[in-house]
């Protein structure tokens, strides 16, 4: 069964909604007129707080972000040549890493970098740097490929490895030479743009956008080949065409929405509850605070006898382990995470819930780290944030009685 995107809108955002096997995997939302992560500005750097290790730069008129100085770069300093230290009132060229959430500025780097759907190119770094989920075969193919490709882009491999460099994505192992090659041109062109021109633009001057919500995430998918697009507005579709060169399949039925055809305001509800139900009849109570998100697994009815008592608890952990890694793509859960599976007796048992977690973890496309299990039987994990989580984005403010 063939994944579907749906590129929509919802309420004021642009939306992207990712189902596998028709359940709903990732939610993304965009509001048109939001900076993005990837954008690239002149800031003017406002604040040095020593205590932080940070600057406080005002990247757009009225937009304040945060630099981390350990991200910064002495030759992003635009109005200063050589410049040996960070001082306020420096013109900076920044890019958004982070989107404001809450309270929180956004936060900045000086780690430029161009993101296309096979690699992400990196100047004034160094190297060639591969996805953890290519494997060791696929990275000699790829290099084989590199090796012969770049050559023709950039004449002297060891002079351009030496003053950029390049991340190769997951998807790249899927594709063609002559489409890889045509990326590495676009994305070196775009970056030595933005190089050649940041010095001569004004502060707070947007100099590079991101790719619009909707190109991001078809470039985002692992295997377009078993992803089907489609969306029911005319303007995205040709939109996709314009930018990408694909034709995605556009939903024309009046008698029945794109919504309503994939369940798709149920599943958004489901991803806004405190409570998700299991096929087993156990369920999970979903708790965010501002320290972490605890997930805490429950039975619901279990059988009396011990031996079929201890398979049914097996049996909702795993159903729980799936759910629960779906529910923090889904819900763009981030930070400290903690689950309370149900105590099983079986080491083995316990070992395959690992494994099963394990699996469903590295599906995610962001950064998800199984830290520990801990004395008292919880799994810990962490998941980067870069953005803010599905209830946040909607304002969701309901409570839920247990």
């Amino acid at each position: 069964m063939k994944n579907q995107l749906l590129l929509t809108t919802y309420q004021d955002y642009d939306a992207a909604f990712l189902l596998e096997e028709g359940q709903l995997a990732q939610i993304s939302l965009e509001k048109c007129d939001q900076d993005k992560i990837g954008d690239i500005y002149i800031g003017k750097v406002k604040n040095i707080a020593g205590n932080l290790s940070a600057a406080f730069v005002e990247y757009k008129k009225g937009c304040m972000g945060f630099l981390p100085l350990a991200d910064l770069r002495l030759s992003a300093i635009l109005n200063r040549r050589d410049a040996n230290e960070l001082k306020c009132e420096d013109e900076v060229l920044v890019q958004i890493a982070k989107e404001p959430i809450k309270t929180k500025d956004a936060v900045l780097t000086c780690d430029i970098s161009f993101a296309g759907t096979y690699f992400v190119l990196v100047p004034k770094s160094h190297g060639i740097h591969y996805s953890k989920k290519i494997m060791e075969q696929q990275k000699q193919i790829l290099w084989q490929m590199l090796d012969k490709i770049m050559p023709m882009l950039f004449g002297d491999l060891a002079v351009f490895l030496d003053r950029y460099g390049l991340i190769v994505r997951t998807n790249a192992a899927l594709a063609e030479e002559t489409i890889l090659f045509q990326e590495l041109h676009d994305l070196f062109h775009k970056a030595s743009k933005v190089l050649q021109t940041a010095d001569k633009r004004t502060v707070y001057s947007c100099i590079y956008r991101e790719a619009d919500l909707f190109e991001q995430a078809i470039r985002n998918q692992y295997d377009l080949e078993d992803t089907e697009i489609i969306t029911d507005q005319a303007e995205i579709a040709a939109k996709i065409q314009e930018s990408m060169g694909l034709t995605i399949r556009l939903y024309e039925d009046k008698q029945l929405s794109l919504f309503a055809l994939y369940g798709l305001k149920g599943q958004i509800e489901n991803a806004l509850s405190r409570r998700v139900w299991l096929k087993s009849g156990g369920y999970l109570i979903i708790d965010p605070t501002e320290a972490l998100t605890v997930i805490d697994v429950n039975t619901g009815k279990a059988p009396g006898k011990k031996k079929e008592r201890e398979a049914f608890y097996f049996q909702t952990n795993k159903e729980a382990a799936i759910e629960a890694a779906r529910q923090l793509r889904v819900r763009n859960i981030s930070g400290m995470i903690l689950i309370d599976f149900i105590n099983m007796e079986s080491k083995t048992d316990q070992e395959t819930l690992l494994t099963v977690l394990k699996e469903q973890l590295r599906k995610d496309p962001i950064q998800t780290v199984f830290v520990d299990l801990t004395k008292l039987g919880l799994v810990e994990l962490t998941r980067k944030k870069t953005s803010a989580s599905l209830a946040e984005k909607l304002r969701h403010n309901r409570k839920e009685p247990l």
